[in-house]
């Protein structure tokens, strides 16, 4: 037996006057037969009942799963300096959007003026060991130096063209411009960038906090290069193939349902969740209102198919079978109605797929109010 009556269903009881139920579980207020019931025009529209035929739905077929909202490789990125030091000028906070090439911070201390001042000595040095191989190039050709002293020079020459390169690039991997230290513009901090577009999901810096290359100091994830990173706990990975539909949702706002592809499937199944890891590229349209490492559930759809179908309320159960009531008859007065045993299909929760033909003008509203206590599902 289900819950008790609803206090609709006791307003519909009252209606029906001295109405009694028989074993069928119907409303019976004339001497029909136990297939039918015959309900006033007044009954059936004080609780809403309605009539419908079968309509086309679709169903699927479909793999549970669960994951995690991450970017992609190339969706986040570590902030790291290049150089020791202490920070200073800081211009953004947690969770602001910053764009690639922005200034984040400043870095200051000896590191950045010994940087500055070994790119100078490395030019002067260049300078020297270029007139130097020049030199020895013009005793050589005048048979004054032997041919050895010539490759010593050379050497020296290219040992001391690296140096000056490697210090150059270092500048520009700090977007310093070398030629600015080359006019005798000495700078007392180097300016951190953002690496690439997106928010500051961590950053946790102060003014005059000493920092070291080797750990990073804040995080930045591009929220359009998030993926849904997914635990299939599946033992026939082979209905799983790239782009099949996905729908998802968090698990407290599962009316709000959003869309992505499957992109990639894995080839192992992880040892203690006994999962397979899967990856799906997210509609773009959804992105605005995602997060990283949100928690979300979802279907992945393996098929689906067409078929006529009535609502889920229209349908009850007697053990292994279905009924519908139907409209056989009505009059100015009442409204007759038949038990039909009904074969079903696929059940969803709002729709339950028929294979009986002929059905029109079907219950589809108030089958509960008339059959609903009683029902055994």
């Amino acid at each position: 037996m289900k819950e008790p009556y609803t206090i609709a269903v006791f307003i519909l009881l009252l209606l029906f006057g001295s109405a009694c139920r028989d074993n069928t579980g119907f409303v019976d207020t004339d001497t029909l037969d136990a297939d039918k019931i015959r309900i006033t025009r007044d009954q059936f529209h004080a609780v809403n009942m309605q009539l419908g035929n079968p309509e086309k739905q679709i169903f699927t077929e479909s793999i549970r799963a669960n994951g995690y909202l991450l970017p992609s490789p190339d969706g986040m990125c570590l902030i790291q300096t290049l150089l020791s030091g202490r920070v200073s000028g800081i211009r953004h906070s947690v969770g602001e959007p910053v764009k690639k090439g922005e200034i984040l911070f400043w870095i200051e201390g000896e590191e950045v003026i010994a940087l500055q001042e070994a790119y100078m000595k490395s030019i002067a040095d260049l300078e020297f060991k270029e007139k130097e191989r020049e030199r020895v190039i013009q005793l050589v050709e005048s048979k004054v130096s032997p041919e050895k002293s010539l490759e010593a020079a050379e050497k020296e020459y290219k040992l001391a063209f690296a140096e000056k390169n490697s210090l150059e690039e270092r500048l520009k991997l700090m977007q310093v411009d070398p030629k600015q230290i080359v006019k005798g513009t000495v700078l007392s901090a180097f300016p951190v960038h953002s690496p690439l577009n997106g928010y500051l999901t961590a950053f946790n810096l102060r003014n005059g906090q000493f920092v070291d290359p080797q750990y990073a100091v804040g995080k930045i994830v591009d929220t359009r290069k998030l993926q849904l990173n997914l635990s299939v706990f599946e033992n026939d990975p082979t209905r799983l193939w790239p782009g099949q539909k996905v729908i998802f949702y968090e698990p407290g706002r599962k009316e709000l349902i959003h869309t992505a592809r499957l992109k990639f499937i894995g080839r192992e199944i992880d040892s203690e969740t006994q999962s397979l890891n899967c990856i799906a590229s997210i509609d773009s349209v959804a992105f605005k209102q995602f997060v990283n490492g949100l928690f979300v559930e979802g279907q992945i759809i393996t098929s689906s198919f067409e078929a006529l179908a009535l609502p889920s309320t229209a349908v009850f159960f007697k053990g292994n079978e279905s009924f519908v009531l139907v409209k056989t008859s009505e009059d100015d007065q009442s409204i007759t109605l038949e038990r039909k045993r009904v074969q079903t299909g696929k059940i969803t929760s709002d729709f339950v797929e028929i294979n009986t033909s002929g059905l029109t003008e079907v219950l589809v509203n108030g089958v509960y109010y008339l059959n609903g206590n009683e029902e055994d599902n």
